[in-house]
C-alpha cells in the first residue's frame, strides 16, 4: 500500500476538528488509521467529504450531503451498564447502529477501510486490530460521491492520524434511475414502468426509497412489489418508526434486479398514510451476480400457533424443476413476526423462534429475531421501538436471509420450510379481531447459470 498522507496530531479550527494536512485520494480506496482518547462520556464523529471549509455535525451521529460519517459512541448509565456503539451515515441518511464488542473508553486505535465497487462503496472497521463482525466490506448503496476531506467532532482527542492508499478502485458512472411517486391510505397502489429492457453491463441495482409524511404514530409494514406473470414478488420491506423521523431507506436489490426490466407493473402495498417516492438505479460495471430465474415459493400472511396447526398455518412442501443450466441456487426470504395481543407468549412478534429450511435433502436453520434493537439507529423513539423483535426493528429495512442450497441442472429440488412449534393458546375474545400471531412472509428460489 503506498502513503498518502501522515499528520501527528490535528488542529481545532472554530468547533470542528480538521487535519489540515491531511487529504483523502480523490479516487480509489483508502485506509485512515488513528489513535483515540475517549474519555468517559465521551464520543467521536467523522466525516469524509470533499467541503474545504468546516462545518458543524453530530458527534455521535455525524451526517452531511455527500458525505459518509462514523460516529464512535461510548455510554455509561450507571456502573453495570456500559455500552459502545458505532453510527454510520452516508449523504446524510443514517444507515446503521450497531454494538462494539471493544467498549470505547481509554485509548483505541482504529482502522477504516473503503473501497469503491460498483454502485456504491464497501466498508470494513477495526478495533485495536479486531475487525468489526457486521461491518466487514459493508456496502454502501449509492456512495459514489467524492472523498476527498477528514473532519472530527469537536473536542476529538485523536493522533498518529494516517492514510494509506489501497488502489485504484472501482470508477462509478451515472447510473440509469427511474421513479415512481404516490400516495395511499391502507391500500395498495400499482403501476406499470418501462424499466431497462437488459441487464446487460448491468452490475448493481439499488432502491431508494422516501415515505412521506416521515412519521406515523404507529409501526407500519409497508412493502414494494414487481409482477411476474401474474405472480407478487415482494423486493423490500420497511416498518415505519414510532412517531419519529425516519422515513428514507436505501437497499442492494440486484437479487432480484431480473423482476425489474421491462414493462413492469409495480405495486405498493401501504400500512397507514403515507405518499412515497421510489428510485431505482441501474449501475454498469463489474459487479454482483444476477440470478438468471427466480422461482417464487412461500408468499402471504401465514397465522402461527393455532390450535389446529402448531407452526406456521398453510406453509407446504414445494418442488421446483431446475432449468438444464443451472450451477447454483439460493433461497431468498423476507420475513416478519407480527400479532400477540391475545396470547401466551406475545407471539410472533415479540418471541424468539427458530426457523428451519429444508432443501435438496440439508437443513439450514436460524432464528427470526431481531436482536440490539436497543441500537436502533432510529432512537428515542415512542412506543416499545427499544424491545427485541421477529425479524424486524421499528424504522428500519427488514433485511433478507439468504441461505446457499444444493442444485443440479435439470434435477428437481424439493424444499420445505418450518418454524418452532408454537401453541398461541388464543385468548376466546381475541381471535378474529386482528391480533393473532402471524408471519408476514415472502420468498423465492434464485438460481444462477
Amino acid at each position: 500500500m503506498k502513503r498518502f498522507v501522515t499528520a501527528a496530531a490535528i488542529t481545532l479550527i472554530g468547533s470542528i476538528c480538521f487535519a489540515e494536512s491531511l487529504k483523502l485520494p480523490e479516487a480509489g480506496g483508502f485506509e485512515i488509521s488513528f489513535k483515540a482518547d475517549f474519555e468517559k462520556g465521551s464520543d467521536i464523529g467523522l466525516i469524509m467529504c470533499s467541503r474545504e471549509n468546516p462545518f458543524s455535525f453530530s458527534s455521535t451521529k455525524p451526517a452531511a450531503e455527500k458525505a459518509l460519517g462514523i460516529g464512535l459512541q461510548y455510554e455509561e448509565k450507571d456502573d453495570k451498564k456500559k455500552r459502545s456503539s458505532i453510527f454510520l451515515t452516508s449523504s446524510g441518511l443514517i444507515l446503521e447502529n450497531k454494538p462494539s464488542t471493544l467498549k470505547f473508553e481509554g485509548r483505541r486505535e482504529i482502522k477504516i477501510k473503503l473501497t469503491p465497487v460498483c454502485g456504491g462503496r464497501e466498508l470494513t472497521l477495526w478495533t485495536d486490530g479486531i475487525k468489526h463482525s457486521f461491518y466487514s466490506d459493508y456496502f454502501l448503496p449509492d456512495a459514489v460521491y467524492p472523498l476527498s476531506r477528514l473532519y472530527f467532532s469537536e473536542k476529538a482527542e485523536v493522533m498518529d492520524l494516517s492514510v494509506e492508499k489501497t488502489g485504484e478502485g472501482f470508477q462509478n458512472s451515472k447510473p440509469k434511475e427511474l421513479r415512481w411517486e404516490g400516495s395511499g391510505y391502507w391500500n395498495r397502489s400499482s403501476k406499470t414502468l418501462s424499466l431497462p429492457e437488459s441487464l446487460e453491463g448491468i452490475g448493481r441495482v439499488t432502491l431508494d426509497w422516501r415515505l412521506i409524511p416521515k412519521n406515523d404514530p404507529w409501526d407500519r409494514v409497508n412493502r414494494l412489489f414487481a409482477e411476474e406473470k401474474g405472480q407478487d414478488f415482494e423486493i423490500a420491506r420497511i416498518i415505519t418508526s414510532y412517531n419519529e423521523a425516519g422515513g428514507r431507506w436505501k437497499q442492494d436489490i440486484t437479487p432480484l434486479a431480473k423482476l425489474l426490466t421491462g414493462e413492469r407493473k409495480l405495486a405498493m402495498q401501504v400500512d397507514g398514510n403515507f405518499g412515497w417516492e421510489i428510485t431505482l438505479r441501474y449501475y454498469k460495471g463489474q459487479g454482483r451476480e444476477i440470478p438468471r430465474k427466480i422461482f417464487p415459493l412461500w408468499n402471504g400472511k401465514f397465522r402461527y400457533g393455532t390450535p389446529e396447526v402448531k407452526g406456521l398455518e398453510g406453509i407446504e412442501p414445494k418442488e421446483i424443476k431446475l432449468p438444464d443450466w443451472a450451477e447454483r441456487a439460493e433461497f431468498f426470504s423476507i420475513f416478519t413476526g407480527h400479532g400477540w395481543k391475545g396470547n401466551k407468549g406475545h407471539g410472533a412478534e415479540f418471541i424468539r423462534k427458530w426457523r428451519k429450511l429444508s432443501a435438496g435433502g440439508k437443513e439450514f436453520m436460524s432464528y427470526l429475531w431481531q436482536s440490539n434493537n436497543e441500537f436502533n439507529p432510529i432512537d428515542h423513539q415512542g412506543g416499545t421501538w427499544h424491545i427485541d423483535r421477529a425479524g424486524w426493528r421499528p424504522g428500519c429495512l427488514v433485511r433478507p436471509w439468504i441461505v446457499s442450497v444444493p442444485a443440479e441442472g435439470g434435477k428437481k429440488l424439493k424444499l420445505d420450510y418450518a418454524a418452532e412449534p408454537y401453541s398461541a393458546n388464543f385468548k376466546k375474545d381475541s381471535q378474529g379481531r386482528g391480533y393473532h400471531a402471524q408471519h408476514i412472509a415472502a420468498s423465492c428460489l434464485l438460481v444462477y447459470d
